[in-house]
Protein backbone atom coordinates (compact mmCIF):
# COMPACT_ATOMS: atom_id res chain seq x y z
CA UNK A 1 0.00 0.00 0.00
CA UNK A 2 2.93 2.38 0.53
CA UNK A 3 3.57 2.31 -3.20
CA UNK A 4 0.05 3.65 -3.77
CA UNK A 5 0.29 6.59 -1.37
CA UNK A 6 2.00 9.01 -3.75
CA UNK A 7 -0.29 8.50 -6.78
CA UNK A 8 -3.39 8.53 -4.57
CA UNK A 9 -2.27 11.75 -2.88
CA UNK A 10 -1.53 13.45 -6.20
CA UNK A 11 -4.87 12.34 -7.64
CA UNK A 12 -6.92 13.46 -4.64
CA UNK A 13 -5.22 16.85 -4.61
CA UNK A 14 -5.78 17.11 -8.35
CA UNK A 15 -9.47 16.26 -8.22
CA UNK A 16 -10.00 18.72 -5.36
CA UNK A 17 -9.04 21.49 -7.77
CA UNK A 18 -11.92 20.80 -10.15
CA UNK A 19 -14.03 23.34 -8.34
CA UNK A 20 -11.46 26.10 -8.77
CA UNK A 21 -12.35 28.76 -11.34
CA UNK A 22 -9.03 28.37 -13.11
CA UNK A 23 -9.11 24.56 -13.25
CA UNK A 24 -8.81 23.36 -16.83
CA UNK A 25 -8.73 20.13 -18.86
CA UNK A 26 -6.29 18.24 -16.66
CA UNK A 27 -9.42 16.98 -14.88
CA UNK A 28 -12.32 14.91 -16.13
CA UNK A 29 -15.24 12.78 -15.03
CA UNK A 30 -16.27 9.56 -16.78
CA UNK A 31 -19.53 7.60 -16.53
CA UNK A 32 -20.46 4.46 -18.40
CA UNK A 33 -21.13 0.76 -18.45
CA UNK A 34 -20.73 -2.43 -20.42
CA UNK A 35 -20.46 -6.21 -20.17
CA UNK A 36 -18.90 -8.02 -17.22
CA UNK A 37 -18.29 -11.75 -16.88
CA UNK A 38 -16.46 -14.21 -14.65
CA UNK A 39 -13.87 -16.94 -15.25
CA UNK A 40 -13.16 -19.49 -12.54
CA UNK A 41 -14.09 -22.92 -11.21
CA UNK A 42 -17.64 -22.67 -12.56
CA UNK A 43 -16.64 -21.64 -16.08
CA UNK A 44 -15.34 -23.81 -18.92
CA UNK A 45 -12.75 -23.63 -21.69
CA UNK A 46 -14.62 -20.99 -23.71
CA UNK A 47 -12.96 -17.59 -23.79
CA UNK A 48 -16.33 -15.84 -23.75
CA UNK A 49 -19.15 -17.45 -21.71
CA UNK A 50 -22.77 -17.90 -22.80
CA UNK A 51 -24.74 -14.67 -22.83
CA UNK A 52 -26.83 -15.92 -19.86
CA UNK A 53 -23.68 -15.66 -17.74
CA UNK A 54 -22.85 -12.11 -18.81
CA UNK A 55 -24.17 -9.05 -16.98
CA UNK A 56 -24.10 -5.28 -17.35
CA UNK A 57 -21.81 -3.27 -15.11
CA UNK A 58 -21.88 0.47 -14.54
CA UNK A 59 -19.49 2.90 -12.94
CA UNK A 60 -17.90 6.31 -12.74
CA UNK A 61 -14.37 7.63 -12.47
CA UNK A 62 -12.66 10.90 -11.65
CA UNK A 63 -9.43 11.39 -13.59
CA UNK A 64 -6.43 13.71 -13.45
CA UNK A 65 -3.85 14.05 -16.19
CA UNK A 66 -0.46 13.61 -14.52
CA UNK A 67 1.72 14.16 -17.61
CA UNK A 68 0.95 14.64 -21.30
CA UNK A 69 0.57 10.85 -21.70
CA UNK A 70 -0.33 9.52 -18.24
CA UNK A 71 -3.68 9.76 -16.45
CA UNK A 72 -4.61 8.52 -12.98
CA UNK A 73 -8.20 7.74 -12.06
CA UNK A 74 -10.20 6.80 -8.98
CA UNK A 75 -13.21 4.74 -9.94
CA UNK A 76 -16.18 2.74 -8.71
CA UNK A 77 -17.73 -0.19 -10.59
CA UNK A 78 -20.86 -2.16 -9.73
CA UNK A 79 -21.92 -5.39 -11.40
CA UNK A 80 -22.93 -9.04 -11.05
CA UNK A 81 -20.86 -12.18 -11.65
CA UNK A 82 -22.47 -15.54 -12.42
CA UNK A 83 -21.51 -19.14 -13.09
CA UNK A 84 -23.59 -22.23 -13.85
CA UNK A 85 -22.35 -25.79 -14.42
CA UNK A 86 -25.55 -26.60 -16.29
CA UNK A 87 -24.37 -24.34 -19.13
CA UNK A 88 -20.85 -25.80 -19.26
CA UNK A 89 -19.38 -27.70 -22.20
CA UNK A 90 -17.53 -29.89 -19.65
CA UNK A 91 -19.37 -33.14 -18.84
CA UNK A 92 -17.91 -33.41 -15.32
CA UNK A 93 -19.04 -29.90 -14.46
CA UNK A 94 -22.56 -30.54 -15.75
CA UNK A 95 -22.73 -33.56 -13.43
CA UNK A 96 -21.41 -31.46 -10.53
CA UNK A 97 -24.28 -29.02 -11.23
CA UNK A 98 -23.18 -26.11 -9.04
CA UNK A 99 -24.12 -22.49 -9.69
CA UNK A 100 -23.61 -19.11 -8.07
CA UNK A 101 -24.29 -15.41 -8.41
CA UNK A 102 -22.70 -12.49 -6.60
CA UNK A 103 -23.03 -8.74 -6.64
CA UNK A 104 -19.67 -7.03 -7.01
CA UNK A 105 -18.50 -3.64 -5.81
CA UNK A 106 -15.07 -2.46 -6.95
CA UNK A 107 -13.04 0.59 -5.94
CA UNK A 108 -10.03 1.11 -8.17
CA UNK A 109 -6.96 3.20 -8.82
CA UNK A 110 -6.03 3.04 -12.51
CA UNK A 111 -3.28 4.45 -14.67
CA UNK A 112 -3.92 5.10 -18.36
CA UNK A 113 -0.79 5.36 -20.52
CA UNK A 114 -1.67 6.78 -23.92
CA UNK A 115 0.36 6.21 -27.09
CA UNK A 116 0.19 9.81 -28.33
CA UNK A 117 0.58 13.05 -26.41
CA UNK A 118 -2.62 14.87 -25.56
CA UNK A 119 -1.38 18.03 -27.24
CA UNK A 120 -1.00 16.15 -30.54
CA UNK A 121 -4.80 16.57 -30.83
CA UNK A 122 -5.36 13.16 -32.39
CA UNK A 123 -9.06 12.25 -32.62
CA UNK A 124 -8.29 8.62 -31.68
CA UNK A 125 -5.73 7.58 -29.09
CA UNK A 126 -4.92 4.07 -27.83
CA UNK A 127 -3.89 3.40 -24.24
CA UNK A 128 -2.53 0.73 -21.92
CA UNK A 129 -4.52 0.46 -18.68
CA UNK A 130 -3.09 -0.94 -15.44
CA UNK A 131 -4.23 -0.63 -11.86
CA UNK A 132 -5.25 -2.10 -8.54
CA UNK A 133 -8.59 -2.39 -6.84
CA UNK A 134 -10.50 -3.59 -3.82
CA UNK A 135 -13.64 -5.66 -4.30
CA UNK A 136 -16.47 -6.88 -2.12
CA UNK A 137 -18.52 -9.93 -3.12
CA UNK A 138 -21.00 -12.37 -1.57
CA UNK A 139 -21.70 -15.61 -3.48
CA UNK A 140 -25.23 -16.96 -3.32
CA UNK A 141 -27.06 -19.95 -4.82
CA UNK A 142 -30.66 -21.04 -5.20
CA UNK A 143 -31.44 -23.98 -2.91
CA UNK A 144 -34.97 -25.32 -2.45
CA UNK A 145 -36.31 -22.25 -4.21
CA UNK A 146 -34.54 -19.79 -1.89
CA UNK A 147 -31.49 -17.59 -2.52
CA UNK A 148 -28.91 -18.56 0.11
CA UNK A 149 -25.61 -16.93 1.12
CA UNK A 150 -22.91 -19.56 0.65
CA UNK A 151 -19.99 -18.26 2.70
CA UNK A 152 -21.70 -18.76 6.12
CA UNK A 153 -22.47 -22.39 5.21
CA UNK A 154 -18.82 -23.46 4.88
CA UNK A 155 -19.47 -25.71 1.88
CA UNK A 156 -15.88 -27.02 1.87
CA UNK A 157 -15.78 -27.67 5.62
CA UNK A 158 -14.66 -24.23 6.77
CA UNK A 159 -16.79 -24.46 9.93
CA UNK A 160 -16.03 -28.08 10.78
CA UNK A 161 -13.94 -28.22 13.94
CA UNK A 162 -11.02 -29.98 12.26
CA UNK A 163 -7.68 -28.60 11.12
CA UNK A 164 -7.91 -30.62 7.89
CA UNK A 165 -10.29 -28.05 6.43
CA UNK A 166 -9.67 -24.50 5.17
CA UNK A 167 -10.51 -21.44 7.24
CA UNK A 168 -13.56 -19.35 6.27
CA UNK A 169 -12.78 -17.08 3.34
CA UNK A 170 -13.13 -13.31 3.35
CA UNK A 171 -15.71 -11.50 1.26
CA UNK A 172 -13.19 -8.88 0.14
CA UNK A 173 -10.13 -9.13 -2.08
CA UNK A 174 -7.60 -7.00 -3.88
CA UNK A 175 -7.41 -7.22 -7.67
CA UNK A 176 -4.85 -6.39 -10.33
CA UNK A 177 -6.06 -5.14 -13.70
CA UNK A 178 -4.40 -4.76 -17.08
CA UNK A 179 -6.06 -4.00 -20.37
CA UNK A 180 -6.34 -1.74 -23.37
CA UNK A 181 -8.50 1.21 -24.27
CA UNK A 182 -9.30 3.70 -26.99
CA UNK A 183 -10.26 7.35 -26.56
CA UNK A 184 -12.30 8.99 -29.32
CA UNK A 185 -12.35 12.77 -28.99
CA UNK A 186 -15.77 14.20 -29.86
CA UNK A 187 -14.92 17.85 -29.18
CA UNK A 188 -12.97 19.94 -26.67
CA UNK A 189 -15.30 18.91 -23.82
CA UNK A 190 -16.39 15.36 -24.57
CA UNK A 191 -14.75 12.05 -25.44
CA UNK A 192 -15.91 8.45 -25.87
CA UNK A 193 -13.86 5.69 -24.19
CA UNK A 194 -13.85 2.02 -25.22
CA UNK A 195 -12.01 -0.22 -22.71
CA UNK A 196 -11.45 -3.93 -22.11
CA UNK A 197 -9.78 -4.70 -18.79
CA UNK A 198 -9.52 -8.18 -17.20
CA UNK A 199 -9.20 -8.30 -13.41
CA UNK A 200 -7.07 -10.93 -11.67
CA UNK A 201 -8.28 -11.41 -8.12
CA UNK A 202 -6.37 -12.67 -5.10
CA UNK A 203 -9.15 -15.02 -4.03
CA UNK A 204 -10.46 -18.33 -5.35
CA UNK A 205 -13.83 -17.99 -3.63
CA UNK A 206 -15.83 -15.51 -5.68
CA UNK A 207 -17.81 -18.61 -6.72
CA UNK A 208 -17.56 -20.37 -3.30
CA UNK A 209 -15.63 -23.21 -5.00
CA UNK A 210 -11.92 -23.85 -4.57
CA UNK A 211 -10.67 -27.12 -3.09
CA UNK A 212 -12.13 -30.49 -2.13
CA UNK A 213 -15.37 -31.94 -0.83
CA UNK A 214 -15.56 -32.34 2.95
CA UNK A 215 -16.90 -35.34 4.82
CA UNK A 216 -20.66 -35.09 4.35
CA UNK A 217 -21.49 -36.43 7.83
CA UNK A 218 -19.18 -33.92 9.50
CA UNK A 219 -20.56 -31.14 7.30
CA UNK A 220 -24.11 -32.02 8.39
CA UNK A 221 -23.11 -31.43 12.04
CA UNK A 222 -21.54 -28.04 11.28
CA UNK A 223 -23.51 -24.80 11.88
CA UNK A 224 -24.80 -24.91 8.29
CA UNK A 225 -26.36 -28.35 8.85
CA UNK A 226 -28.19 -30.10 6.02
CA UNK A 227 -28.34 -26.87 4.02
CA UNK A 228 -24.53 -26.81 3.86
CA UNK A 229 -24.56 -30.37 2.51
CA UNK A 230 -27.07 -29.43 -0.21
CA UNK A 231 -25.06 -26.34 -1.16
CA UNK A 232 -21.79 -28.24 -1.29
CA UNK A 233 -23.02 -30.83 -3.78
CA UNK A 234 -26.02 -30.49 -6.06
CA UNK A 235 -24.87 -33.16 -8.48
CA UNK A 236 -26.92 -35.19 -10.89
CA UNK A 237 -25.51 -38.34 -9.27
CA UNK A 238 -27.33 -39.11 -6.03
CA UNK A 239 -24.35 -39.85 -3.78
CA UNK A 240 -22.25 -37.15 -2.12
CA UNK A 241 -18.59 -37.35 -3.28
CA UNK A 242 -16.08 -38.82 -0.85
CA UNK A 243 -14.00 -36.62 1.43
CA UNK A 244 -11.03 -35.11 -0.41
CA UNK A 245 -12.46 -35.54 -3.89
CA UNK A 246 -11.76 -32.55 -6.10
CA UNK A 247 -14.48 -29.90 -6.05
CA UNK A 248 -12.54 -27.02 -7.63
CA UNK A 249 -9.05 -25.98 -8.64
CA UNK A 250 -7.22 -24.21 -5.77
CA UNK A 251 -4.19 -23.44 -7.94
CA UNK A 252 -5.97 -20.73 -9.97
CA UNK A 253 -7.60 -17.63 -8.54
CA UNK A 254 -10.80 -16.23 -10.01
CA UNK A 255 -10.81 -13.68 -12.83
CA UNK A 256 -13.45 -11.34 -14.18
CA UNK A 257 -13.46 -9.20 -17.30
CA UNK A 258 -14.91 -5.70 -17.63
CA UNK A 259 -15.75 -4.12 -20.97
CA UNK A 260 -16.65 -0.46 -20.96
CA UNK A 261 -18.29 2.14 -23.16
CA UNK A 262 -18.00 5.45 -21.34
CA UNK A 263 -18.61 9.14 -21.87
CA UNK A 264 -16.01 11.55 -20.49
CA UNK A 265 -16.43 15.24 -19.70
CA UNK A 266 -13.42 17.58 -19.39
CA UNK A 267 -13.60 20.45 -16.91
CA UNK A 268 -12.35 23.94 -17.66
CA UNK A 269 -10.85 25.40 -20.80
CA UNK A 270 -9.62 23.13 -23.62
CA UNK A 271 -5.97 22.76 -24.57
CA UNK A 272 -4.46 24.84 -27.32
CA UNK A 273 -1.32 24.62 -29.41
CA UNK A 274 1.73 25.06 -27.20
CA UNK A 275 -0.07 23.94 -24.02
CA UNK A 276 1.88 21.93 -21.49
CA UNK A 277 -0.66 19.65 -19.77
CA UNK A 278 -0.21 17.61 -16.64
CA UNK A 279 -0.59 18.12 -12.90
CA UNK A 280 3.06 17.30 -12.20
CA UNK A 281 4.19 20.02 -14.62
CA UNK A 282 1.97 22.50 -12.80
CA UNK A 283 3.40 21.48 -9.44
CA UNK A 284 6.93 21.81 -10.79
CA UNK A 285 6.35 25.21 -12.38
CA UNK A 286 4.19 26.50 -9.50
CA UNK A 287 3.04 29.57 -11.43
CA UNK A 288 0.09 31.16 -9.71
CA UNK A 289 -0.48 27.98 -7.71
CA UNK A 290 -0.31 24.45 -9.14
CA UNK A 291 -3.91 24.83 -10.39
CA UNK A 292 -3.07 28.06 -12.22
CA UNK A 293 -2.52 29.14 -15.80
CA UNK A 294 -1.05 26.65 -18.30
CA UNK A 295 0.68 29.26 -20.43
Amino acid sequence: MRLLRFPITVLLLSLSAIGQVQAQSDFSMTIGGGPIFYNGDLSDSRLIPPTKLMSIQYGLEGTAMITDRVEMGLGYTRGTLKGDDALSNDKYKRIRNLSFSTSLSEFSLKMRLEVFKTVDFRPVNTALIVGFGLIRFNPTAEINGNEVDLQPLGTEGQFINNSDYPVPYKLTSTVFMAGIGTRITLNSRWALLLDLTPRITFTDYIDDVSGAYPDSAALATSPGGSLAVQASYQGLNSSFPGKGRQRGSPDNNDVYVVGGISLRYYFGEPYHSGSKPGVLRRIKNAKGGWWGDRH
